[in-house]
């Protein structure tokens, strides 16, 4: 089995390199990463020297702490940065290092995730979950602060500015067919809490330990946002990382968890976001766990992309649009959702090609809704808004470039689908 995992994981590297060499090469800036690119193309193709093939991985890979990691994935871009990391993974399968085989791929699926790659991890585990060791599963078991708290917020930990803002129209899911979801909300565009939306699905149940989530994916590599807000990357407080789900664990959503029940305030730099990955195509053992929502069948495609958001407290998704209809999941955990119809666009100060790089597209306000800067955006303080809260099983439907803002209000976890 082992042999014939290294076999295919080494025609997969092949296949990639021999399809995509080109594009990585062009996307690559620097004259000594691409010279590295090409021979560790023409190592790997021959097989001659595998040790020569390992060196320039490394050296274009840069692989001394995730920051550097991270640092250079930007600047080999993209497609070299997925070839290099399979390329890697086929050496580690040669020389029988199945885990760091795994680690490389789930790298590769940072930047380039498709069937072909999962089915290669697949083939690397067995097909089968990860089971933690003993001790690791024990100490999580053990720990109190494992489970994502359940409880709502309290009033006065919601922002003032709530008092003066319409609450989103609530109903009970099972009190609202496909159909009627059609006719009131969809084609009107009109936003919609679906409370108990998620009831049955064993999602709510499971994934509020964090010791379920340790046994089925650990030691998967995830992508984490180190900080508040992406709006304040200019000035340090925000950073991209890649850690696997253990780690994210104990660094970020244990001590959220601890400061919950301490009533204590979360630090700062141990505020962590998985968001906006698809991490069930990257754990399709995820699946099994959930439902696709039965109001998705009301667009015209169904379900198009599946995401997920696993955080700390005090993550905050900016203020934008999505180009699809969505439907925002609650597993785990509380989140304040703020909403401003796309009538409202002229207040938000959203202008494409500005802003920097989280702003760019046009489809990011820069407007800090929890805190306006009514001098930098006066057109804001007469803008129009409305919000919700969302607990486990509750589902949001949000009409494509309806603007919102998401904030977790305590360890949370979530699904979103695009439809």
């Amino acid at each position: 089995a082992h042999m014939a995992a290294e076999v295919a994981i080494m025609q997969l590297a092949k296949q990639y390199w021999r399809k995509r060499y080109r594009m990585a090469v062009e996307s690559c800036d620097a004259a000594p990463l691409r010279a590295q690119l090409q021979s560790l193309f023409r190592l790997l193709m021959t097989g001659a020297d595998p040790v020569a093939a390992r060196a320039d991985a490394r050296a274009l890979l840069g692989v001394d702490s995730d920051d550097v990691a991270m640092a250079r994935l930007r600047e080999l871009g993209r497609p070299a940065h997925t070839l290099v990391r399979i390329a890697l993974a086929a050496l580690d399968a040669s020389d029988g290092r199945t885990a760091d085989a795994v680690v490389q791929l789930d790298w590769a699926c940072l930047t380039g995730l498709d069937a072909e790659i999962v089915a290669a991890i697949a083939t690397l585990e067995g097909g089968t979950t990860n089971t933690p060791p003993p001790n690791a599963r024990e100490r999580l078991e053990a720990d109190p602060d494992r489970w994502m708290p359940s409880s709502p917020p309290a009033p006065s930990s919601l922002p003032t500015s709530l008092r003066s803002e319409h609450e989103v129209l609530c109903v009970a899911a099972d009190e609202l067919s496909v159909d009627a979801f059609a006719h009131r909300h969809y084609r009107t565009e009109t936003p919609v809490v679906l409370r108990g939306l998620a009831r049955g699905w064993s999602a709510v149940e499971k994934w509020p330990d964090l010791a379920y989530l340790s046994g089925v994916f650990g030691h998967r590599v995830i992508p984490v946002e180190v900080g508040c807000s992406a709006l304040r990357e200019a000035d340090g407080g925000w950073s991209e990382r890649a850690m696997t789900l253990d780690h994210f664990i104990d660094a970020h959503l244990l001590p959220s968890n601890r400061a919950a029940r301490t009533a204590e305030q979360l630090a700062g730099s141990a505020i962590g976001y998985c968001a906006q990955h698809p991490l069930t195509e990257q754990v399709p053992a995820l699946r099994a766990d959930f439902s696709e929502p039965p109001y998705c069948a009301a667009g015209p495609e169904g379900v198009r992309v599946v995401n997920c958001w696993l955080g700390t407290a005090g993550t905050c998704t900016p203020l934008h649009f999505d180009s699809y209809d969505n439907i925002l999941v609650q597993l785990a955990g509380h989140k304040l959702v703020r909403l401003l119809a796309r009538s409202e666009t002229s207040k938000l100060y959203a202008a494409a090609g500005g802003g920097g790089a989280v702003t760019a597209q046009g489809n990011v306000s820069p407007v800090d809704v929890d805190a306006p800067d009514l001098e930098r955006h006066p057109l804001y303080a007469a803008a129009h808004s409305s919000w919700c809260i969302l607990g486990p099983g509750d589902g949001l439907f949000l009409p494509s470039r309806y603007w919102h803002h998401v904030r977790s209000l305590s360890t949370s976890c979530s699904l979103n689908f695009w439809f």
